[in-house]
Parts: structure tokens; sequence; C-alpha cells
């Protein structure tokens, strides 16, 4: 009788070993689970970088991007430089390089690190841009010209290229053409002071100094801190035989505004 009590109890413990063995093996399944995606998170891509690292060298591209845009080009290049330590095919911080030493005008250097953007990623606008410029200031209008529009053929909604194009063909004299590639940058960016200043120059060559003007006053109103524009305004003013307006707008180029 006690035998049979033993038997019975011990067939009695088998569903709960089932279920203890189940409960081990399903905490083994997430434990293994878990590591995975923790090993995912640290995993570096083909140029050893993981997770974590991408996240700081995008903060420090963004710390340089701010100093560029501030015009301390000397500290946005050390902050781009060491994101290349870290990541040394990053487009984003070649075009950043590119950038600074086209405001520094260092082209040569500014052409070297553009090319090394478009090495690292090809469909990259930005450099494709970067190198439109720096060719138009090296005078070549026709290689100018085929890397704004390769930047076009990856984003026909870039207005910063329609406008190199417009320079381009501005610098070459075709007016009617950089009028065309301006109005495009301007039906795609309304608040382009850029294209307006342009337009105004171009209408001030044509002899239209009431056009000019327009122009000038629909860029003064976007950025009141281009002397440019102000100078525009005086000699168109000067053009039309308004002296007065003429030597106010001349004292604004002259003594912006602080």
């Amino acid at each position: 009788m006690h035998k049979k009590n033993r038997i019975q109890g011990r067939f009695r413990l088998i569903p709960k070993i089932i279920v203890l063995i189940s409960a081990i093996f399903c905490c083994f399944i997430i434990l293994r689970i878990g590591l995975a995606i923790s090993r995912f998170k640290y995993l570096p891509n083909e140029r050893g970088i993981n997770t974590i690292n991408r996240k700081e060298i995008n903060r420090i591209i963004a710390v340089g991007e701010s100093w560029l845009k501030e015009g301390d080009y000397n500290k946005a290049i050390e902050y781009f430089s060491r994101a290349l330590s870290w990541d040394y095919m990053n487009p984003r911080a070649y075009s950043g390089l590119g950038k600074c030493y086209f405001k520094k005008g260092d082209i040569e250097k500014a052409v070297e690190y553009f090319e090394k953007s478009i090495s690292s990623a090809d469909a990259n606008t930005d450099a494709y841009i970067g190198l439109g410029n720096s060719y138009l200031k090296k005078n070549n209008p026709d290689k100018a010209i085929e890397y704004y529009l390769k930047a076009l053929s990856l984003d026909d909604k870039i207005s910063a290229a329609y406008v190199g194009l417009g320079n381009t063909y501005a610098l070459v004299d075709d007016n009617e053409q950089a009028k065309g590639y301006y109005r495009k940058a301007i039906g795609l960016d309304a608040n382009n002071a850029f294209a307006y200043l342009e337009m105004g120059n171009i209408s001030f060559k044509e002899n239209d100094p009431d056009k000019a003007i327009e122009y000038y006053l629909k860029a003064l109103s976007l950025d009141d801190k281009n002397y440019n524009v102000y100078l525009g305004l005086s000699k168109s003013y000067f053009k039309k035989g308004n002296l007065d307006k003429a030597r106010e707008y001349l004292g604004k180029a002259i003594f912006p505004a602080v």
C-alpha cells in the first residue's frame, strides 16, 4: 500500500517537473534573444562602427556644422576631423571639411574633400553642389555646370543647385539662362534672398533699374545683412538720378548697422 502511494506521488510530480523544465527552457531562450539584441546593438558595421559610436560621430559632426554656421571654420575643421578619426569614410564629415576650406578660400583643399565625400557616398548632392561652387570659383563654368546637374539628377528639388547654375550662366553672360535658373530656385524656396539679389544684378546689367530695385528690395526684406543688396540699390538709384537714395544705400553698404 505504501509502495503504491509512493509510485502515485512520483507520477504526480511529473507534470510539475515538466512545467519547471519548460520554464527553464523559456528563460534560456529569452536570455539568448536578449543577448543577441544586445550584441546587434554593439555589432560594428563594415567600417567597425557600432550604434553607440555612430551616435557620437553624428553628435561631433553636428557640433562642427554649428561652428561652420557661426563662421568659426578652424573650430569646425577640428570637429569634422575628429569625426573622421572615428569613421574615416564619413561623407558628411568630408563635405563639412570641403565647405570650411571653401569658406577659407582654399579651393583646392575644398575640391579634395568634396571628392572624398563623393567617393564615400556617391549619392551625395551636398558634395556635388560643393564641387560646382568650387569649380565656379576656379572660373571653370563647364565643370561647375556638370556637377550642379549631377546634384539635380539625384534630387531636382535642390534650390542651391539652381542658384549655382544661375551664377554660372550669369558668369558667361547668358542672362536668359541665368534668370530661368534663379526663377526655379525661387519657385522652390520663396525666401531665397541670394536668388533675388542676383535677379537684381541681372536687371541692372540689362539697364532696367526699376526692376533691379524691385528685386533688391525683395532680397533686403529677406536678408538685411548683405551689403551687396545695399550696393545694388545705391547703383540703381544713382542710375535713375535719385542721388539722395543712392547716398543713403551707399552709406548702409559701407557702414552696415550692427
